[in-house]
């Protein structure tokens, strides 16, 4: 008969399922039917920086977390020969960093034969894993930006109903928020928002929840509130506020609010009343927010550029002068100036390295300057004050001959404030010093509006302005 070769028998595949294990767990462990370490990988001291010297003969429990004690002690009873038994826990390092581990167990007869049970396990560390898993919970929570709960949270509590009692809601919106991503990128934007929910958080009670419930809307639930309380957070919020545009007056903030308070379980229906008398708060509230911010973009591309604050204060009045020379009517004077002071809004966009450069600018360059009508444009829709004049701010550089930006048009097809612009601008950038050169003579730029007549410019709007000035 026959014997099994030793590289193919029984022995020989539990050895070779022992060593896979060695070579693929991060730590194999024995412990006694007394709880102490018996043997252990030399991996140890990697994993938790203790050596395998300084563990045998311990109690395991003294490296165990000690609210995870009694779980791993109940896993432990439940292993048997035919029973491995999987338990997640915190191992405590010898420097005290806490790292998550899950053990696989299996218990066996001690090989005395003294009915002692002794337990062999592989631990793995899962840290990273748990890591991953909390990341993935705050996800599913709040709101990454601000750090309040997110919408999907706030739905969740609205289903739930709250306890007897009054509850309220107070509902904002951060007004012109898409202005703000459009004049000082989405960055400036976010910081808007977090400044926002910050002053949101500060102003409602601790124990409220709040959230993030869309892109620049925040709403909060208040449990046990009486309605003077609520409007008093609500005074609060407005007054911090206030506050804000007093120290930051070039990052003005303005919130739309709207709160409402019941007894009713039915938080969907308390919701939506506040939000009704947020809108109606939108529709009778006065344009002072909005003036405040038409005021801040006035003062920021003055700040970018000390050209455009002297030009800004000129242009008006020879745009004004021109228009009215060739009948336009009164009414229409008003979004004129505007156009004269905003026509150039978009270089608020524009870096100062290329609105400052003593030299010509590369193809590069005048290809990212050219950017600054069609952004000035998405700016003045994004206020309503400005908004008549948005489409005049992008086609003001569209010359006579169809050769101007950022559209191609020509002729009559250029809107008539476009083409009464285009002359006052350039005359009074002519007769200005700029970065990359000194200002011409009125007759000098006289003779070059002549010369870009019916090229650049209208030329009966050229002949009607060299009539004004001369």
């Amino acid at each position: 008969m026959k014997g099994h070769s030793p590289a193919h028998g029984p022995g020989a595949t539990r050895e070779r399922i022992y060593r896979s294990l060695l070579e693929s767990a991060n730590v194999i462990f024995n412990i006694n039917s007394r709880g102490r370490i018996t043997s252990i990988s030399p991996s140890i001291k990697q994993f938790t920086g203790h050596t395998r010297e300084e563990l045998i003969g311990q109690n395991f429990t003294r490296f165990i977390y000690p609210q995870d004690v009694q779980v791993v002690r109940q896993s432990i009873a439940r292993a048997g020969p035919d029973n491995n038994v999987h338990v997640e826990f915190r191992l405590i390092c010898k420097n005290g960093e806490i790292r998550y581990v899950r053990a696989t167990s299996l218990a066996h007869i001690d090989v005395r034969g003294v009915n002692k049970q002794a337990v062999t396990g592989i631990i793995t560390d899962i840290s990273g894993h748990k890591k991953t898993q909390e990341q993935l919970r705050n996800c599913a929570l709040y709101d990454s930006l601000t750090g309040l709960f997110n919408r999907s949270c706030f739905q969740k509590e609205l289903s739930r109903g709250h306890p007897p009692g009054n509850a309220g809601i107070i509902v904002c919106d951060v007004d012109g928020l898409k202005q703000f991503n459009d004049l000082f990128g989405h960055s400036k934007g976010d910081a808007v928002l977090v400044a926002a929910a910050g002053m949101i958080e500060n102003c409602c009670p601790s124990s409220s929840l709040i959230a993030r419930t869309g892109g620049d809307e925040f709403a909060a639930i208040l449990y046990d509130v009486r309605e003077k309380d609520i409007m008093a957070a609500c005074n609060k919020l407005q007054d911090t506020v206030k506050e804000h545009n007093t120290l930051c007056p070039d990052m003005p903030i303005s919130l739309s609010t709207g709160y409402a308070v019941d007894k009713t379980p039915d938080l969907k229906k308390i919701l939506k009343t506040a939000e009704y008398n947020m809108h109606r708060e939108k529709l009778h509230r006065d344009k002072s927010k909005e003036s405040a911010v038409v005021k801040a973009l006035l003062r920021t591309l003055e700040e970018k550029d000390t050209f455009t604050e002297r030009h800004s204060r000129r242009l008006p009045d020879l745009v004004v002068s021109l228009a009215g020379a060739v009948s336009l009517p009164e009414h229409a004077m008003p979004d004129l100036k505007l156009f004269a002071q905003f026509h150039d809004v978009g270089k608020i966009a524009i870096s100062d390295n290329i609105l400052m450069k003593p030299a010509p600018l590369t193809a590069k360059e005048i290809k990212e300057m050219r950017r600054h009508s069609e952004i000035g444009c998405r700016i003045a829709q994004s206020a309503p004050s400005l908004a008549p004049i948005a489409k005049w701010i992008l086609k003001h550089h569209e010359w006579w001959n169809g050769e101007g930006y950022p559209l191609g048009l020509q002729g009559e097809k250029i809107p008539l404030p476009c083409r009464i612009l285009s002359i006052c601008d350039a005359y009074d950038a002519m007769t200005s010093n700029r970065p990359y050169r000194r200002a011409m003579s009125k007759d000098a730029a006289i003779n070059e509006l002549r010369k870009f007549s019916n090229r650049q410019f209208d030329s009966l709007l050229v002949n009607k302005f060299i009539e004004l000035i001369a």
